[in-house]
């Protein structure tokens, strides 16, 4: 078997290891940007209550600051579900952050 063919076809894994790496950091800068492009758009009520809500935070706990600002639980319920993935990231069941 001639080795030079073999070398041809496989990856080291220092290069997967930095493939991983590259793809995160576009990842995580992706979504920075998308976080802050929603945050821009978002109305005054809706920015005030992202913006006090704690990083980490279970849906009780939204729902309290949601209702605090007058915001209704049903609306804060599709509020934070139309923003999985850009301003909020469910971490467990009932629990996310931003």
């Amino acid at each position: 078997m001639d080795l030079r063919r073999v070398h041809k076809h496989t990856i080291d894994l220092e290069s997967v290891n930095r493939a991983i790496l590259l793809t995160e950091y576009f990842r995580t800068t992706a979504v920075k940007v998308q976080t802050a492009v929603s945050q821009e758009q978002l109305s005054e009520l809706h920015r005030n209550i992202y913006l006090n809500l704690p990083q980490r935070f279970t849906t009780a706990e939204g729902i309290g600051i949601a209702e605090s600002y007058g915001m209704k639980e049903h609306a804060f319920k599709m509020f934070l579900k139309r923003h999985i993935g850009t301003l909020f990231r469910k971490e467990n069941h009932g629990e996310y952050s931003k």
